[in-house]
């Protein structure tokens, strides 16, 4: 049984739409970012009201009693007969609320990421609250009448973390968010064995326009040039600045200038068969075994975004996982016809 839940801005229930009243439902996470939602009501739906599908509204998409997507109601297209709801992951409401001017965000990273959401809640609840933080590096930023969300990013960022607001509407802010799911988690498609296949199809993106090999950074009277010695060897010198008015010390303004650095943007898209069984999510650690004329990969990686589509009684997964190692990539030529084999068969 899959449902969708509404709440107002203080979660409380307000009404629930059970399957066959609804249709078209879609969802995405992303790891670090705000994830969306959307499905299609009947208009004929006594519950289908203004105060039911009120901007800011809160949305939970249930399977089986479990919270699969949690966020906000953010628009409607009426049309003739029915209407379409657009949401955005619960995270998002923090790119709605800003810090103070002069907030000083200092001392242990994650302490002051707690600190910060509890400024924000203190004004008016959120519904998310702190989690889980293993951060033990130091802060010292001021932010001026910025997001919550670009503030903690900016922490984030300084000291190399990753942060999820989760379907139990916690904030995680640690090293790497999710679980370690590769002994039981595998993705694969094998040339040979395509019976055995639960990889429908995948394609990965090269984009190399945005790699920094040598990094500059200042914030007032402050500088700080960092450099990635390896992408430099393989690239050459490929540089970058930002003016990082945040920073209030040298250990906080290296860390942001570093994080400019990075390598090409591999976006490795993964679409998993119906039958997959959906017990993972966004920062789990996953097993890609993957086997044709031009990859033999078998290996771990985080997933950074999962969107899910209901058609009927299937749900279709997609999943974009972290960069794919160079040689792998440059080989990888034109995926999809050589995948043509599997899309036929499975």
């Amino acid at each position: 049984m899959r449902t969708l839940k509404i709440y107002d801005k203080g979660f409380s229930p307000l009404t629930t739409f059970l399957e066959g009243e609804y249709s078209g439902l879609e969802y995405r996470q992303t790891l670090g970012e705000v994830g969306d939602c959307g499905f299609v009501l009947d208009l004929s739906n006594p519950k289908v009201t203004d105060a039911n599908l009120r901007h800011y509204n809160r949305l939970e998409v249930i399977e089986d009693g479990v919270v699969q997507w949690v966020g906000f109601i953010t628009q409607k297209t009426v049309k003739l007969s029915v209407v379409e709801i657009k949401a955005k992951g619960l995270i998002g409401l923090l790119k709605k609320r800003l810090v103070g001017s002069g907030y000083t965000a200092s001392g242990d990273a994650g302490l002051a990421v707690s600190s910060l959401l509890g400024t924000i809640n203190a004004t008016e609840d959120t519904g998310i609250t702190f989690g889980e933080e293993d951060i033990i590096n130091s802060v010292n930023l001021t932010f001026e009448r910025q997001s919550a969300f670009d503030a903690i990013k900016k922490i984030a960022d300084t000291v190399g973390a990753q942060f999820e607001v989760t379907t139990t509407r916690k904030l995680n802010f640690k090293t790497q968010v999710g679980s370690d799911l590769s002994s039981s988690v595998v993705f694969r498609y094998n040339s040979g064995q395509v019976s055995q296949a639960n990889i429908l199809r995948f394609e990965v993106e090269d984009d190399g326009d945005a790699i920094i090999t040598k990094a500059y950074g200042k914030s007032s009277t402050l500088s700080s040039s960092q450099e990635n010695t390896s992408l430099k060897a393989n690239f050459g010198v490929l540089e970058g600045f930002r003016d990082f008015r945040v920073a209030n010390t040298q250990a906080s303004l290296d860390g942001l200038t570093s994080s400019l650095c990075q390598g090409p943007l591999f976006s490795p898209s993964i679409e998993l068969t119906p039958t997959v069984a959906d017990n993972f999510k966004v920062g789990d650690v996953v097993r890609i075994q993957l086997k044709n004329k031009l990859i033999n990969l078998d290996d771990s990686y985080q997933i950074l975004e999962k969107q899910v589509r209901v058609a009927g009684l299937e749900k279709h997964i997609t999943v974009r996982v972290n960069s794919l190692i160079q040689s792998i990539v440059y080989n990888i030529g034109d995926i999809n016809s050589r995948l043509s084999l599997l899309e036929s068969k499975v």
